[in-house]
């Protein structure tokens, strides 16, 4: 049986290598479609039910963490194909079938695509499919790196009460009360703890809801954390924000 297969990316020239790689090599597969943000890949994963999703991480809209974390009932194989290589435990911890880096290499795709024809000859396809892969927050023993001006440092996430922007650098508050200033921005801070219970809040303030104590309506709204701290919300993505944790809790 044809196992149909759909390309997220936001790259157009991407999604042509990767169409021309395996039109070249595999008959028991069929591109049915391709999309290059969070939007049109929901929309296109839910009106053609592939077998497989080749999967970028930075699309348009978002990420294919966001984009997987929309979907309910997921049950499709995907494979990461990306230019970023600190998302790979991300993939590995929701059960991606493989992680490819940019650029691709046509001997590694056609790896994994070969991979993926073995297990589904061998795995019958309804067997733990019935899992939202993304919206378990991580309570595991996961850790991140964090350059200061002198050190690198190996630290759990969930150690990690908030991130603080200060200019061009960001400073992250642990749950011992310990600080560490960084020279990556907080944007780069959102993007590797994506997926792990953080939540931009305000355009200088990135969360780990899990220390979230209270949120304060008066002066604007603002958030309390167990480390005493008020945190502001942004009053253009407020009703967003407080949506999205009311569905989480």
């Amino acid at each position: 049986m044809v196992k149909k297969i759909v390309i997220i990316d936001d790259e157009k020239r991407a999604r042509e290598s990767i169409r021309s790689i395996l039109t070249q090599n595999f008959t028991e597969i069929e591109i049915v479609g391709e999309a290059d943000s969070v939007a049109s890949g929901t929309e296109l994963i839910l009106t053609v039910l592939p077998d497989l999703v080749l999967l970028d991480i930075q699309l348009k809209d978002g990420t294919g963490f966001s984009l997987l974390n929309q979907l309910q009932d997921i049950r499709f194989k995907t494979i990461f194909i990306t230019g970023y290589e600190n998302y790979a435990i991300k993939a590995i911890k929701i059960d991606a079938l493989d992680y490819i880096l940019k650029p691709i290499d046509p001997f590694e795709l056609i790896s994994a695509i070969t991979k993926f024809i073995d297990q589904e000859l061998l795995i019958p396809k309804d067997i733990g499919t019935k899992t939202n892969l993304i919206k378990n927050i991580i309570t595991g023993h996961e850790r991140v790196s964090i350059k200061t001006a002198d050190s690198i440092f190996f630290v759990e996430i969930k150690s990690i009460i908030r991130c603080q922007s200060e200019r061009n650098y960001t400073n992250i508050i642990f749950d011992t009360g310990k600080k560490m200033l960084t020279s990556k921005t907080l944007r780069d801070y959102e993007l590797m703890l994506e997926g792990y219970g953080f939540l931009r809040v305000h355009q200088s303030h990135l969360i780990n809801i899990r220390y979230i104590t209270k949120f304060d309506k008066s002066d604007g709204g603002y958030f309390i954390m167990t480390d005493g701290f008020n945190v502001p919300v942004s009053q253009k993505n407020k009703a967003e924000i407080l949506g999205f944790l009311d569905h989480i809790f």
